[in-house]
């Protein structure tokens, strides 16, 4: 018979991380697995078709391959991979939280299925190695995948010590002076960054304006200016003057005649 109250209460945290995560994309974008270009809601400041697909090759293409993102999704794994990895390898927060987790997890899955091998070890580890790929598949940014690798290496280091005589105090604690020892020596790198300029994060950071177009828009009856980074630049504004992005669609218009009450899609003449 299955356990609903152990259902709900493995499944009531993701299941409220998902809901706020499809509430935040309707509310940016129109699309609920933005910027995944599937499933759009007619609302009236729903992004084209165009303009999420847009964004979906630049999120993918960039995890990939910073400034070469649409070259990454043109070619495959191996053209990309190289860059990736000496990219990633070269950093300190990488190797200690994404790949000793990983290690930590690949050791302790081994060894736990080594002396047992249940239904639910086997599934565990089918779900966390698929959400691992499925990570590296669609934006293999580190960023987007810690906590697989983090959730992969604490199953795996847990179901290895199932069955000691060790307290929860004592798994605790040692948990605890391992997150104090990766705090330490991150904290050391980073103490050595900042020495190259030992004031700079005292102060907040100033990004200077990106060079921009004005283009003037006269949906809705009412017209008004906004900016476009000039080609060249990356399609950043930096510190331009609002509103700015990089893509204006021609029937945008305001909301009700006022800046500070957003923006819609006015119909196509």
């Amino acid at each position: 018979m299955l356990a609903w109250r152990a259902v709900i209460r493995v499944w009531w945290l993701p299941a409220v991380a998902a809901v706020l995560w499809v509430g935040r994309n309707l509310v940016v974008s129109g699309w609920p697995l933005f910027p995944v270009p599937l499933c759009p809601f007619p609302f009236d400041w729903t992004m084209s078709f165009e303009a999420v697909r847009e964004n979906y090759i630049a999120v993918r293409g960039y995890a990939r391959m910073w400034g070469e993102y649409e070259a990454a999704m043109r070619h495959g794994i191996t053209y990309w991979f190289p860059a990736w990895w000496d990219h990633q390898w070269g950093k300190d927060s990488f190797r200690a939280l994404f790949l000793l987790p990983l290690a930590l997890g690949v050791g302790g899955w081994a060894w736990a299925l080594r002396r047992r091998r249940e239904t639910g070890m086997i599934l565990l580890l089918i779900w966390q190695s698929a959400t691992l790929a499925g990570w590296f598949v669609m934006a293999p940014d580190p960023r987007f995948g810690f906590g697989f690798a983090w959730s992969f290496g604490a199953a795996g280091v847990a179901l290895a010590l199932r069955g000691q005589a060790w307290g929860p105090r004592v798994v605790g604690r040692w948990a605890l002076w391992g997150c104090v020892v990766v705090a330490v020596l991150l904290g050391v790198r980073l103490g050595r960054d900042l020495a190259k300029a030992p004031h700079a994060w005292l102060l907040p950071g100033v990004i200077p304006p990106r060079p921009v177009a004005e283009h003037i828009l006269e949906g809705g009856g009412r017209p008004f200016a906004v900016r476009v980074p000039l080609e060249g630049e990356g399609g950043r504004c930096g510190n331009a003057e609002l509103p700015c992005a990089h893509v204006v669609p021609d029937n945008l218009c305001l909301r009700s005649g006022m800046m500070k009450d957003g923006f819609r899609l006015c119909p196509m003449p």
